[in-house]
């Protein structure tokens, strides 16, 4: 069941970010899924769901792979934020988080 909430959250939003990203990828593990929100080249938002039973952990990261912020992405780093607050949003209304 955990997967299967994890799944939807993810088809969510990617339905709302999908005229506002590059592209959107999600990669799955056993008990984790990684979703890559692509802004530009080198510039991304990454949100991190792992879940253990009926407990799901949240993370985000903005940048590159590293979370690197190059100077040229400077002007992006608001819209990267917003995201992660309604990504953050969406997760606390399909109750992934408090």
């Amino acid at each position: 069941m955990a997967r299967e909430r994890v799944e939807a959250y993810f088809k969510q939003l990617s339905d709302v970010l999908a005229r506002r990203a590059k592209r959107i990828t999600v990669d799955w593990r056993h008990d984790e899924a990684l979703g890559q929100i692509q802004l530009d080249d080198d510039m991304f938002v990454f949100v991190v769901v792992s879940w253990a039973g009926d407990e799901y952990y949240i993370e985000y990261m903005i940048g590159d792979e590293n979370a690197v912020i190059q100077s040229r992405h400077i002007g992006l780093l608001d819209e990267a934020v917003a995201i992660v607050k309604e990504a953050h949003e969406l997760a606390r209304k399909m109750k992934i988080v408090e």
